[in-house]
């Protein structure tokens, strides 16, 4: 009797155990991931040149796994899964020196004469009225570059008035006569051209015209009059100069 009170109790209990459902004992919930990156600093980069700043790495692995509590993990149930990602930041840059600018068109530094008007003076030193020559003489070159020969030759003369006042620039105030030389003999061939071409044309266009003579002269220098007095005077009479008049 023992024995069969035994089965007949724990085998319900058995029973109930087995199917009773099992409670969520944990709960996952993954976030969507935020980064952000800055860079706060300062790097030397030269004119037209690039620089790297750095980068970043980032790397992820999850895991999950299925199980039933108190039975473990069940086969098959495990998940893996990895992510990495990397980025770099780099610069690039372009400077633009106005007073370097400045510098190579007006021939002088432009803070310097920002301080000498400071100063209530207007001395020009040698050394910047030279460097303003030699800026003059490379806008001349350029205007002979782009077809400007006028401009040119307008340049050509103020750099060799401002060469000229100093000795130790003779072999520049040389060189730069030499070229306003050849400029000046380009742009007289250039004004020539048309007028020998406009004369060529004239000449063409009246091949057969007829010679100077002192009959030609005189008739041009004599009134109108008197040559229609002189022609009717040599006409011979006709019938024709006659005047009808009918009643």
């Amino acid at each position: 009797m023992k024995r069969i009170y035994f089965a007949t109790v724990v085998f319900p209990t058995l029973i109930w155990f087995t199917t009773a459902p099992v409670p969520a004992l944990s709960q996952t919930v993954q976030l969507p991931a935020i980064r952000q990156f800055w860079y706060s600093g300062g790097v030397a980069v030269p004119d037209r040149g690039s620089a790297d700043l750095g980068g970043n790495r980032s790397s992820a692995i999850t895991s999950s796994s299925r199980g039933v509590p108190g039975l473990g993990r069940l086969p098959g149930g495990t998940y893996r899964s990895a992510q990495s990602s990397s980025g770099g930041v780099s610069v690039h840059t372009t400077i633009i020196d106005l007073d370097e600018m400045d510098r190579q068109i007006l021939g002088y530094d432009p803070h310097e004469a920002r301080r000498a008007r400071q100063r209530g003076t207007t001395v020009i030193t040698a050394e910047s009225e030279i460097a303003e020559a030699k800026s003059l003489v490379r806008n001349a070159r350029r205007a002979i570059r782009e077809g400007n020969r006028s401009l040119a030759n307008d340049t050509y003369a103020l750099a060799i008035e401002k060469l000229g006042r100093h000795e130790e620039a003779a072999e520049l105030l040389a060189y730069a006569r030499a070229e306003h030389a050849r400029v000046c003999e380009e742009v007289s061939a250039a004004q020539e051209r048309p007028r020998i071409i406009a004369s060529a044309s004239v000449t063409r266009a009246n091949p057969r015209r007829a010679n100077p003579s002192v009959d030609n002269v005189a008739r041009q220098l004599r009134p109108p009059e008197l040559d229609a007095a002189q022609s009717s005077r040599r006409a011979p009479f006709s019938r024709d100069h006659v005047l009808r008049v009918e009643p």
